[in-house]
C-alpha cells in the first residue's frame, strides 16, 4: 500500500462519515476506488482544493444529507 492509497482512504472516511468506522470496513467500502491510480489521484486533488477554499462543511453536507457524490459535490461549489 502506498502513502496516496492511505490518504485517500482518510479523505474518503472523512468525506463519507466514516471516521469511527473500523479500516477494515471503510477499504471495503472504497476497494473498487483502491485500484484505480486515476480515480484516487483526482480524488485527492479535489480533497485539498475543497480544504483550501474551506468548503469542507458544505460539501460534507451535500454528500452525506443530500444524496450528492462528493463529485457532484465539488461542481456544486466550484471546485
Amino acid at each position: 500500500m502506498l502513502k496516496r492509497d492511505l490518504e485517500f482512504l482518510l479523505a474518503f472516511a472523512d468525506i463519507e462519515g466514516l471516521n469511527d468506522k473500523p479500516v477494515t470496513e471503510v477499504i471495503e467500502l472504497a476497494l473498487d476506488y483502491l485500484n484505480s491510480d486515476g480515480y484516487m489521484d483526482d480524488y485527492l486533488a479535489k480533497y485539498k482544493l475543497m480544504k483550501q477554499y474551506h468548503l469542507d462543511a458544505e460539501v460534507k453536507t451535500l454528500v452525506r444529507y443530500a444524496g450528492y457524490t462528493f463529485w457532484e459535490a465539488c461542481e456544486d461549489w466550484d471546485i
